[in-house]
C-alpha cells in the first residue's frame, strides 16, 4: 500500500477533511497520522476512517499532540 503523510498538508490547513481529501485526490488510499493533527481535525476524519475510505499506515509520535 501506498501511504502519504498527513505533513503534507497540516501546516497549510487545519481542516481535517481538507488535508485527507487532498491525500485521495492523488489516488492513495494510506495515511501517516503525524502531530499535527489535532483532536479537532481527528473528529474530521474519523469517519472516513471507519468507512474505509482511507487506512492508516502510521502513526507519527505523539497522535494527537498532548494538550499541555
Amino acid at each position: 500500500m501506498l501511504a502519504v503523510s498527513t505533513s503534507w498538508r497540516s501546516e497549510i490547513s487545519d481542516d481535517g477533511l481538507e488535508v485527507i481529501q487532498a491525500i485521495l485526490d492523488l489516488d492513495v488510499e494510506g495515511v501517516e497520522l503525524e502531530y499535527r493533527i489535532t483532536p479537532a481535525m481527528l473528529k474530521e476524519i474519523f469517519p472516513l476512517l471507519r468507512k474505509g475510505k482511507i487506512s492508516v499506515s502510521s502513526l507519527h509520535n505523539f497522535f494527537p499532540v498532548p494538550e499541555g
